[in-house]
């Protein structure tokens, strides 16, 4: 989930698993493909982070409209 505080959070088994702070405000619900979790955020930056334990593994800058 991510909070109104563009906090990415995970949960296993009803627990907190990580929790990472994004610079800007997320967009999109995160999305979980094997062990990643996807979010962009307002600036059109795709931010990939490790399913696991939230490490991030890379950020993608989208081009502007």
């Amino acid at each position: 989930m991510v909070t109104t505080a563009n906090e990415v959070v995970t949960f296993d088994a009803g627990r907190e698993r990580w929790r990472v702070r994004v610079p800007s405000r997320v967009v999109t619900a995160p999305f979980v493909a094997g062990e990643r979790v996807f979010v962009m955020s307002v600036d059109r930056v795709v931010h990939a982070f490790d399913a696991l334990d939230g490490r991030k593994l890379w950020t993608f800058q989208r081009p502007g409209d």
